[in-house]
């Protein structure tokens, strides 16, 4: 099966602008590739090394690219079209010329070239004292939760640190009879993890078919169906009364623009875990979230990712 696979080129002060330009457009999932990290790790090492391919050394050099894929439908085509309009906006505010050129190129893939090569650095994490997150197709023995996981073409495996971080502040939740929401759910991986901890019922929403797919999938391939549900669209197209606890890993300005119509489906006490937060905006998001009413109860954080734990 044939996908697109298009290519933003920016740079490093553009990829979160760019970033979140693509999530409101309904890209489900991204690929960063930021010369900066490359140069910053490169100046970091001590010693500093001998020598360095030629090849490697072009990446400093680099611009910083985005990368993302859609499908080979009207779908896809309406999302490059959305992100098109986006970029041009963009490129229109940027006086000074940061984010780059915003050039976007589209090329057509084979999805035996990339679907299941990722497969193989996908491995079986343990997360916190009591989780097991594996890939579907993995063979497992352990005697804590074991949660599987097909991400197919959503996010959400676990490996990154956003994930991880809200899964470890899920476990020291007390999660039995608690209702929970997961806004922007991926994989399905914080919801399902919620209900295998011991929550009562878990509800997820995802701007992408594909991501809500996954989702549904991977419920049923836990087990977890009858105690789960998910829905494409935002968070007030569906919230249905109260939740106990509110997941929602996206980024930063997402959160802060959910925060004012989460705190209105949370009980007074009522628990608000957001992450996809890179850590030089905490102070930013922490702020926001406390102006709105919330106390925040815990900052945790992990190669400049952080994730907030905030009760109303």
């Amino acid at each position: 099966m044939e996908y697109k696979m298009s290519v933003i080129n920016t740079s490093s002060a553009g990829i979160e602008p760019v970033s979140n330009l693509l999530v409101v457009c309904g890209v489900g999932g991204f690929e960063v590739c930021d010369s900066a990290d490359f140069r910053e790790f490169l100046e970091s090492r001590t010693p500093a090394y001998d020598y360095i391919d030629d090849e490697l050394m072009k990446l400093c050099n680099q611009r910083s690219l985005i990368k993302f894929y859609t499908a080979l439908n009207s779908q896809g085509d309406d999302i490059i079209t959305q992100v098109e309009t986006a970029l041009l906006r963009l490129h229109e505010t940027d006086n000074d010329n940061a984010f780059g050129t915003l050039e976007l190129s589209v090329t057509l893939v084979d999805d035996r070239d990339w679907k299941d090569n990722w497969k193989q650095f996908y491995r079986p994490m343990e997360i916190g004292s009591r989780l097991i997150v594996a890939p579907a197709w993995e063979h497992v023995t352990t005697d804590k939760l074991l949660l599987k996981i097909d991400p197919g073409m959503a996010f959400g495996t676990g490996s990154h640190e956003t994930t991880s971080l809200c899964l470890e502040l899920l476990q020291e939740e007390q999660l039995e009879g608690k209702r929970v929401l997961d806004v922007g759910c991926g994989s399905g991986i914080l919801s399902q993890a919620a209900v295998l901890m011991g929550a009562d019922s878990a509800c997820g929403c995802d701007i992408d078919e594909a991501a809500v797919c996954a989702a549904k999938s991977n419920a049923r391939l836990n087990g977890l169906e009858n105690k789960t549900s998910y829905y494409k669209g935002d968070l007030l197209e569906f919230a249905d009364g109260r939740f106990d606890i509110v997941v929602a890993n996206i980024v930063a300005d997402i959160i802060m623009q959910l925060t004012r119509d989460i705190k209105h489906v949370l009980p007074f006490g009522g628990t608000f875990i957001s992450s996809g937060i890179i850590d030089s905006r905490v102070d930013e998001v922490v702020s926001f979230i406390q102006k709105n009413g919330f106390e925040i109860a815990e900052i945790r954080e992990r190669r400049g990712w952080a994730a907030i734990r905030a009760v109303l």
